[in-house]
This record gives C-alpha cells, sequence and structure tokens, in this order.
C-alpha cells in the first residue's frame, strides 16, 4: 500500500481514522482523528483542537524526542485496514493546510476553535488485513503451510 492508496481512503467519509502516541513514560494513548489528510502527497496533517489535551502534549514530545507515532486506518466496507508509523514534522497556525482544516472543522462545527495543525511525515505504510498479514507471517516463518499438512492441521 502507498500514500496514493491512503489519499483515496482518507477521503471517504467511512474510514475509521485513529492516532496513537505516547507519554513520557512510554504509555499509549489513541484518540479518533476525523480531521487527518494527506497534504502535498506526503505529509499527514490534522487539527489539533485543544492545545492542552494529553494528544497534543504527547505529540509535542514525540516532535522533540523524534520518536515515532502510529495512525491506524480502517474502512468497513472495502475491508481494508493499516497502520502508517510516522514523525511529527511540523506544527502550524497558519497558511493554506491551516485554512484546509479550519474549513473543514467549521462544516462540521462552526464553534469549534482550532489551535493548530499537527503534519506527521510517514515512514512506513503496513497492510493490518487478515490476508496480508497472513502473506508476511508465512514468509516470515519457512515452510509454516508445509509443517501445517504435516501436523495434519492442513489437507
Amino acid at each position: 500500500m502507498e500514500l496514493k492508496d491512503i489519499n483515496e481512503i482518507l477521503r471517504d467519509s467511512q474510514c475509521i481514522k485513529t492516532l496513537t502516541t505516547t507519554d513520557e513514560d512510554g504509555n499509549p494513548h489513541t484518540v479518533l482523528k476525523s480531521s487527518l489528510i494527506l497534504w502535498e502527497n506526503k505529509f499527514l496533517a490534522y487539527g489539533e483542537l485543544l492545545d492542552g489535551s494529553h494528544t497534543y502534549r504527547n505529540m509535542l514530545r514525540n516532535y522533540w524526542g523524534r520518536k515515532l507515532v502510529s495512525i491506524f486506518l480502517y474502512h468497513p466496507s472495502r475491508e481494508i485496514c493499516c497502520q502508517i508509523k510516522g514523525r511529527p514534522y511540523k506544527f502550524v497556525h497558519d497558511g493554506p493546510l491551516w485554512d484546509h482544516i479550519l474549513d473543514s472543522l467549521w462544516k462540521w462545527n462552526p464553534e469549534a476553535e482550532l489551535s493548530g495543525v499537527w503534519m506527521i511525515k510517514p515512514l512506513e505504510i503496513i497492510a493490518q488485513d487478515y490476508d496480508s498479514r497472513k502473506k508476511e507471517e508465512e514468509k516470515r516463518v519457512i515452510n509454516q503451510e508445509l509443517w501445517r499438512r504435516l501436523r495434519g492441521l492442513r489437507s
């Protein structure tokens, strides 16, 4: 799966988008991020509403510590799910990306305030559907299918 495939999924309103960050002790914190988009075909971006939230603090910590964050996308009707590992890149307060996210936000809630927009540089995209994971596991474990047949688990 590539970024161009991700863009099509992200634009679909049925897509469920989550972001997982870590706190100072390495504990994960996962939130729904429906504003997540692909920007300029190279960055993932989302609107941060509360600059005092756990997510904001974790993103800032992960940015300064050069730690990875994880984005999970799930599209139920297409049966597509994937994980994107990335690094926080920049927090913006104005410009075309800010305007784009703000316009989308105000369509959802005209009273909402936008703290800023986080940009994330994607580093790895991992398909998480069963068929993809099974193929990867079979590559990793040599002769797994043969082993199952010998044990009588498969014909």
